[in-house]
């Protein structure tokens, strides 16, 4: 239905399955936690047929600092949030990510200052 990372600022959540892909790589900066999503009656009524997948909380443990497209102040992470609350990954973290769906994702290449 959708993507397998999703995001409602400061959260982020990822699919079972993406958690998996995370969790058996050498990603460091992070944690999977419990999450529980329920349903509106309106989504009930518009995909009454829809089965959405089990999802985890991915958490960020580290922080950069995003001015346009630079970066700097890098916690040397995987996974960082920024100032603004935006979720950001290494490439290792983007090459892990985009084996998965991530139709909706908005990705932005920084560059260091």
């Amino acid at each position: 239905m959708g993507d397998e990372l999703l995001e409602s600022t400061p959260f982020f959540i990822v699919t079972e399955e993406l958690a998996h892909a995370i969790l058996t790589s050498p990603l460091k900066g992070y944690l999977l936690d419990e999450v529980e999503i329920t349903l509106s009656d309106e989504f009930k009524e518009l995909y009454p047929n829809e089965t959405l997948p089990n999802f985890k909380r991915l958490i960020p443990l580290g922080k950069v600092f995003v001015e346009e497209n630079n970066y700097l102040d890098w916690s040397r992470e995987d996974f960082c949030l920024s100032q603004n609350l935006y979720l950001v990954v290494y490439t290792t973290a983007f090459e892990v990510l985009k084996k998965h769906q991530l139709n909706y994702c908005d990705v932005f290449e920084l560059n260091k200052d």
